[in-house]
């Protein structure tokens, strides 16, 4: 199953990214929403060219503080956490 496929978009939250990091195969982001700090979460693709894509996004938000929609897969990866497949601008 895709990245894609197994995920959502996370209705009724946006993103404030607080930092990236990419080394060793992954890439991840921390983030806070409304509710408050979510913490790190992977980002999932299945592309090296996706994950760059998601990382240049979460980079550039990071930088001018605009908030973010993200997609996200249910509980499940590193340490039984979601992991992010998409972001976008709101």
């Amino acid at each position: 199953m895709s990245a894609w496929d197994d995920s959502h978009w996370v209705q009724g939250y946006t993103a404030v990214i607080n930092n990236v990091f990419t080394g060793g195969g992954s890439s991840w982001i921390d983030f806070s929403h409304e509710l408050g700090r979510v913490g790190w979460r992977r980002i999932w693709a299945d592309t090296d060219a996706e994950r760059s894509n998601i990382l240049a996004v979460a980079t550039a938000a990071m930088g001018t503080g605009k908030r973010l929609q993200y997609r996200a897969t249910n509980a499940g990866g590193p340490n039984n956490l979601a992991q992010i497949t998409a972001l976008q601008t709101v």
